[in-house]
């Protein structure tokens, strides 16, 4: 049984967005090559308990879903082909998930789907996973964080290293997109950035973003470190930027940094990546991704800036 919220938390009392007024705007949402996109909340809170995410707290660690029939009511309003979940964790309740699911189905509904997902949840549940397939699921963002079930452990995540490989093989066999992140700690040394480099090659991905473990208020990391940052600079504030001490110089944590991003592919899962985008795009992207190379790879002169260098 999900525990869930009570009635004056009840998600399905208030209205449908009023999409009409941002029509004028709407064909420049977008999330990468599915655009234009319109969001969907169908449920909102965690029943799991992270160190390093607050989404929980905001719920008072409540789950608090919408009712499918609801749900898809309103996926009947959207003129946008594609679709983001804008959950904290869509896939948290599988019954209703595949309750859902089928409504889509039987509702004639087609859209391109992108959500959120727990590696453990799609490890588990590979049925729900090619059901929601059938109905448009097309990429489905998973924090895999850490390729060692220590590092898991240490920030309450809740699944495990092999939760991990599953979930790539089940996504990868239903040719679901995987939009996977892994998170680097400022502990690591050359030895860790060398082999989550490794890890990420033998994955076969073809996209990976590195957030770097950012102590945001409110999280429980937070109030673990909140004596030990080496600056308090909102701006900072970006996953990006180192908020504690690192091992290595902060020069060459941020050049192993910018290597993973760098190496952690090969050139055929780059150019899968590039084949989803219009061809009138690459220039621009070519452009940016080099740009935030350059500015990754020179970050920690914003500390030597401000003094903390």
């Amino acid at each position: 049984m999900i525990p869930q919220g009570n009635q004056e938390t009840d998600l399905d009392a208030l209205p449908f967005p009023r999409r009409d007024l941002t029509a004028h705007y709407r064909n420049s949402y977008f999330s990468e090559w599915m655009r234009p996109l319109a969001s969907v909340r169908t449920s909102k809170g965690c029943l799991f308990r992270c160190k390093f995410c607050a989404l929980w707290k905001l719920t008072k660690g409540r789950y608090l879903p919408r009712r499918p029939e609801c749900i898809v009511e309103e996926l009947g309003t959207i003129e946008e082909k594609c679709v983001f979940f804008a959950d904290d964790e869509s896939l948290l309740d599988t019954k209703r998930m595949g309750v859902l699911a089928d409504l889509i189905q039987k509702a004639g509904i087609k859209k391109r789907y992108f959500l959120y997902g727990r590696s453990d949840t799609v490890a588990k549940h590979p049925s729900l996973i090619e059901q929601w397939k059938k109905v448009g699921l097309e990429r489905v963002f998973v924090g895999l964080e850490f390729m060692r079930d220590a590092d898991l452990k240490l920030l309450r995540k809740g699944s495990t290293a092999e939760n991990n490989k599953t979930a790539v093989k089940v996504l990868k066999s239903l040719g679901i997109d995987i939009y996977p992140t892994f998170i680097v700690r400022p502990e690591f040394d050359r030895s860790d950035f060398a082999d989550l480099r490794r890890y990420c090659l033998d994955l076969d991905l073809n996209f990976i973003g590195f957030p770097v473990l950012t102590p945001l208020p409110g999280t429980d990391l937070f109030n673990e470190v909140k004596d030990k940052p080496v600056t308090s600079n909102y701006d900072y504030f970006d996953f990006f930027h180192t908020l504690l001490p690192t091992t290595l110089p902060m020069k060459d944590f941020y050049k192993e940094l910018t290597t993973l991003y760098r190496r952690s592919r090969s050139l055929k899962n780059r150019i899968n990546l590039m084949c989803r985008y219009p061809i009138r795009e690459l220039p621009s992207l070519f452009r940016s991704y080099g740009d935030f190379l350059k500015r990754l790879d020179t970050l920690e002169q914003d500390y030597v800036a401000n003094g903390k260098g």
